[in-house]
């Protein structure tokens, strides 16, 4: 987002008047001044402003305000996002998107935010220490803070650029009501361009990988200034791009927001940068439940000239999967019951006779790709012709693409495939094959001795599809990925993570690095094509 630096000016001063409260200047104070020494504790900085200095009133008014506005989610929640002004004005939101986190067994909360005082490159950690609000301290998780900034330099711990944001401390209330024993990461970051996203979702996912005991906290107001009803609308807009879970086409629509002369308006999502982290996290971790909490704006509470918005979204990971499959099934008997309605039972028997026999064909097919590729390598090697192949299947049939991978005690013997063939199924895997256990540069040619070791695998390749946000388009384990820069290219097979133990970061670099021979962050760099597929795996 650029704005002159008298329109980002104006733009701090009123979001800092706007979202006062007038609740009263008693101040807060830590009971120790030893303790903040020797803890690190940051003190409350905007008590008595955004919210109220005194503990009894915000308990208070955290209570009322959960209980006014508590969202229904049935989900697993992976990711917030709620608004970071007064609590006179967003309360409500504040109240929906807290209420999600009740009783839930939270360890750790990364709460990300942007920075409305300091003007910095990079990615700010509070790494130490602690927080402190009229309800008191709240520790940070020093292990997991501490992994973040090992990712890269660009994350590192300044707490001057803490002191007086808001965008951390505001959440903090609620967190200490409905996760009283959670521990916090605080996080600002600089700039909220796409490649700092990406960086800090990468630093992020691998501090709390195999953790299902944390979750994140976007904390972003919406739209900055527009007249009420033109808040409404662009917000709907945002909100709705939001649920799509994509993070790229959001920066896109914030842009295009910014060129469309909407009266007023500023600002769009004012920590677009953690929005947008969250839901690269939220995308990569499969958290594809998004739902919109709440929204409102300060045109509901004043007056409606110049409004700030606010919304509450979760990104969950939605129902239990057998509950979701008992839906299913009840779909397709529904579906079952209407078809026999429709068509006459006799009739519905034999289609579904037929889709029974295609499916059996087709499993069939894919048990005999393994036997097709050992009697091919099994033949070449001892000199023999490659067997004829008679055969009806319809799977074996199809002009689709395969690699064929040998393995010797476990350990990698040869992998050659093809994408694009116009051959039928059968003849590529009989192919790719014997190009396998002969031809791989990689190895020396199979030999007769060790054709009773080799185990077979084949993967059955959908077609590629060209990508431009592999952050977002690649899900680790699900895709394979072939990258191309003029005459290099590379590929790894989607099992290739699973095997290897790699991240998304190592799993890409290596790609690019070992398989393609090109630099190890082209991917990152937009200095290669990036393709992704699906595989089929078949094996012994």
């Amino acid at each position: 987002m650029k704005v002159s630096f008298m329109k980002t000016k104006f733009f701090i001063i009123a979001c800092l008047i706007l979202t006062l409260t007038g609740c009263g200047m008693e101040g807060s104070r830590p009971d120790d001044d030893s303790d903040m020494k020797n803890k690190n504790i940051r003190p409350a900085a905007v008590a008595g402003k955004f919210y109220s200095a005194s503990s009894d009133v915000l308990e208070k008014e955290v209570v009322r305000l959960i209980a006014e506005n508590r969202s229904e989610n049935e989900g697993k929640v992976f990711a917030l996002m709620s608004p970071h002004a007064g609590y006179a004005y967003a309360g409500p939101a504040y109240g929906a998107a807290y209420s999600v986190l009740e009783k839930r067994k939270i360890k750790t909360v990364i709460i990300i935010g942007n920075s409305h005082h300091a003007y910095f490159d990079g990615i700010s950690v509070y790494a130490k220490g602690g927080y402190e609000t009229p309800l008191g301290k709240i520790y940070v998780d020093e292990a997991v803070a501490g992994e973040i900034m090992e990712k890269d330099k660009k994350i590192y711990s300044d707490e001057k650029i803490h002191i007086n944001e808001h965008s951390i401390e505001t959440q903090l209330p609620f967190l200490q009501k409905v996760l009283p024993d959670a521990k916090i990461v605080p996080i600002i970051m600089g700039n909220d361009l796409m490649g700092t996203c990406n960086l800090l979702a990468l630093a992020i996912e691998d501090a709390a990988r195999g953790r299902d005991d944390v979750v994140i906290i976007a904390s972003s107001d919406m739209s900055h200034y527009p007249p009420y009803d033109a808040a409404n609308r662009v917000d709907k807009e945002v909100l709705d791009m939001i649920k799509k879970g994509n993070a790229l086409e959001l920066e896109k629509l914030l842009a295009e927001l910014e060129m469309r002369g909407v009266p007023s308006g500023v600002s769009f999502l004012c920590g677009a940068g953690a929005v947008k982290t969250a839901m690269i996290l939220a995308r990569r971790a499969g958290a594809g439940k998004i739902d919109i909490l709440k929204y409102l704006n300060s045109g509901d509470t004043i007056e409606k000239d110049g409004v700030v918005g606010y919304g509450a979204v979760a990104f969950s990971f939605g129902e239990d999967i057998f509950h979701g499959r008992r839906q299913l099934a009840r779909l397709r008997s529904q579906e079952l019951a209407t078809k026999i309605n429709e068509k006459g039972g006799e009739d519905i028997i034999n289609e579904i006779e037929k889709d029974n026999s295609a499916a059996a064909m087709s499993t069939n097919g894919k048990k005999e790709l393994v036997k097709i590729a050992k009697d091919a390598v099994e033949a070449k090697v001892r000199g023999q012709n490659l067997p004829e192949i008679k055969t009806d299947s319809v799977f074996l049939l199809e002009k689709r693409g395969a690699f064929v991978t040998l393995k010797k005690g476990g350990a990698l013997r040869g992998c050659i495939g093809r994408f694009i063939t116009n051959d039928p199924l059968y003849k590529v895997v009989q192919e790719m094959a014997v190009e396998a256990a002969l031809s791989d540069p990689r190895f020396v040619a199979v030999t007769e001795d060790e054709l009773w070791d080799l185990e077979y695998e084949v993967s059955v390749l959908s077609p590629l599809e060209k990508i431009s946000d592999p952050f977002h388009d690649i899900v680790l384990g699900v895709h394979g990925v072939q990258v191309r820069q003029g005459f290099h290219s590379g590929v790894f097979l989607p099992q290739v993570a699973h095997e290897t133990g790699w991240n998304f970061e190592e799993f890409m670099n290596n790609l690019c690095e070992q398989k393609a021979g090109i630099s190890r962050d082209a991917w990152k760099r937009g200095d290669a094509e990036i393709y992704r597929f699906t595989a089929e795996i078949v094996s012994e």
